[in-house]
């Protein structure tokens, strides 16, 4: 009989000092717009700074046993790393500032952002915002609320906005926001040639597929947000 298990722990930042926090309360561009983040948002932010940078290691760790009936031992293998944590969730109440924080992350890393554009390559520095149908103009509204202009925004409602856009425009944005519809959408041909294109240039089937009366295999996601995965 053979087990085996695998564990990780993550830090938080709840040790952040509070001078470290008054700073972090006032992100770039919201002071402008007399705004500022509550303590726990300015934590949450500050974390995230800290993966982003690399700066956060986690340990993964995975055990092995081997249970020798015949003699009652049990030997155990246990290898373990450290390594930097690649993002994370942002996880709090319905209404307690998550936008905004992340906002707050966006407007502080622009500057860094921006260094990376090269338009002539088509490479962006933008952050690309995925959200349900009805919050991607709430998210537009509130970057305009907490940093005024200083962020180009770019909102790509539906596949046509996604076909007018330019490589300029999507090149010298701060942040696109989309919804999560623009990839699901499997009923029109554009959605399904979105799809398949996206699989030829990760290289691999990455998504599920439903077999049709014809006998062809059809990629298959939720429509909507919230449905649950199609089965394999």
């Amino acid at each position: 009989m053979e087990a085996s298990v695998a564990f990780f722990e993550v830090p938080t930042s709840k040790e952040l000092p509070k001078k470290e926090l008054k700073v972090l309360q006032r992100p770039k561009f919201f002071e402008e717009q007399k705004k500022k983040l509550y303590e726990r948002q300015a934590r949450a932010m500050a974390r995230m700074e800290s993966i982003e940078k690399g700066e956060v290691l986690f340990r993964e760790e995975e055990i092995s046993e081997a249970h020798l009936v015949g003699v009652g031992w049990a030997l155990e293998a246990r290898a373990s790393l450290e390594r930097p944590l690649c993002g994370g969730v942002l996880a709090d109440v319905m209404g307690g500032g998550k936008t905004v924080t992340t906002i707050a992350l966006i407007a502080n890393g622009v500057e860094a952002a921006r260094s990376s554009v090269d338009l002539s390559r088509g490479r962006t520095g933008a952050t690309l915002v995925m959200v349900p149908g009805h919050l991607h103009a709430q998210w537009a509204e509130e970057i305009k609320n907490f940093t005024g202009d200083a962020l180009k925004v770019v909102v790509i409602r539906d596949t046509k906005a996604l076909t007018e856009v330019t490589v300029k425009e999507m090149v010298s944005a701060d942040v696109v926001i989309t919804k999560f519809e623009l990839l699901n959408d499997t009923q029109g041909s554009k959605g399904k040639v979105y799809l398949e294109n996206l699989e030829r240039h990760a290289g691999r089937r990455v998504f599920p597929r439903n077999t049709m009366d014809s006998g062809e295999r059809k990629i298959a996601l939720p429509r909507y947000a919230g449905n649950k995965e199609p089965d394999r």
